[in-house]
């Protein structure tokens, strides 16, 4: 084989290898996009984004059911209205504070579990007391944030 063959076969094989190399990892970059479920290491926000909806679903349904078990028992769902542990047993008088009896509780924009979270609050926190409206209390932050917690997840102190 002559000199020139030898080059050319070298350019060939280095062309060939870049490419494939490229095209490997092109299609690598396809089957497992970085954040997707076929990624190995999936990023946190994808576990979060997916936590978030899967929490926002099982809300929704926890309200519809809710909603089949008033209208089931004439209006009042658990806890019964008017025992030590309703929202509506409890006066706004006697409480100034909601401590925070969930583990992790999403503060929200409005008395909805459909509502833009506007911050969190861990269990153990104690929040300013503003009002409560059906089974949510309207609370007041440390901070200033004013937002609502679903009453199941707090008591009046």
């Amino acid at each position: 084989m002559s000199k020139k063959g030898v080059i050319v076969l070298v350019i060939a094989m280095v062309v060939c290898t870049v490419g494939g190399f490229f095209l490997g990892n092109t299609a690598q970059s396809l089957i497992n996009a970085p954040g997707s479920k076929a990624d190995p290491m999936v990023a946190q926000s994808y576990v979060d984004t997916l936590v978030g909806e899967r929490t926002a679903a099982l809300q929704t349904q926890i309200e519809e059911l809710e909603s089949q078990i008033a209208a089931l028992t004439g209006g009042s769902t658990s806890p019964v209205s008017g025992t030590p542990d309703s929202p509506e047993a409890q006066t706004p008088a006697a409480s100034s504070k909601v401590e925070i009896t969930g583990n992790s509780v999403n503060i929200r924009k409005t008395a909805s579990t459909s509502a833009d979270i506007v911050a969190t609050a861990a269990k153990g926190d104690t929040l300013t007391y503003v009002a409560t409206e059906k089974d949510w209390y309207k609370i007041k932050t440390s901070n200033g944030t004013v937002g609502y917690v679903a009453s199941y997840l707090a008591k009046l102190k």
